[in-house]
């Protein structure tokens, strides 16, 4: 088995694993405020999912994907209630929240990791070179038992990933007043 972890491209295998959590929905939404519905289309997801800087770490990047997700819906309001209205609607609006949630989740190395090693379809998506009875001779009851052959996977998916606790510190505090879409940075869904 360490002889195939050895084997396995570990910057190829933890980048798919983390792109299955970057992939927009596939549907729009329609968000429902006190100021009115706003639409998202599948483009307007696609697009706030472009929206980081190349070589953002994941759990970093989703605060950029949620400042223009929160910019688009600004921008394609037309009413006449003040920003903070708007804003506001926007944080208590639940399925918005869930569906950002659901779209761009917080993760954990540990927990990306071991699902490589429990998951077989996960497996195979993130290390397509693998073949079904190498899938088989990786997968263990306990995920989490780490062997030296997983510090690479462990190591790189730390450093793609980013600090989780970073995104949920930006959430806990609370932003100023936007007057405009570009003042909507640090918006966040807590």
């Amino acid at each position: 088995m360490a002889r195939l972890k050895a084997s396995m491209d570990v910057g190829t295998t933890v980048e798919n694993a983390i792109r299955f959590y970057e992939e927009p929905p596939r549907k729009g939404l329609t968000v429902e405020t006190e100021a009115g519905d706003l639409r998202l289309s599948p483009d307007d997801w696609a697009e706030a999912f472009e929206a980081p800087d190349p070589g953002t770490p994941h759990n970093e990047a989703r605060d950029q994907v949620w400042e223009h997700l929160l910019a688009i819906l600004w921008d394609a309001y037309d009413g006449d209630e003040s920003p903070d209205l708007l804003r506001t609607s926007l944080l208590r609006n639940r399925e918005l929240v869930a569906a950002f949630n659901r779209a761009w989740p917080l993760l954990d190395a540990p927990d990306l990791v071991g699902d490589l090693w429990s998951v077989p379809a996960y497996l195979r998506r993130c290390a397509p070179g693998l073949g079904p009875d190498d899938v088989r001779r990786l997968q263990r009851t306990d995920p989490r038992a780490w062997t030296v052959p997983d510090l690479p996977f462990l190591d790189a998916a730390r450093q793609r990933l980013g600090d989780p606790e970073v995104s949920r510190r930006r959430r806990r505090q609370r932003p100023s007043s936007p007057r405009s879409a570009s003042a909507w940075t640090g918006w966040s869904t807590s």
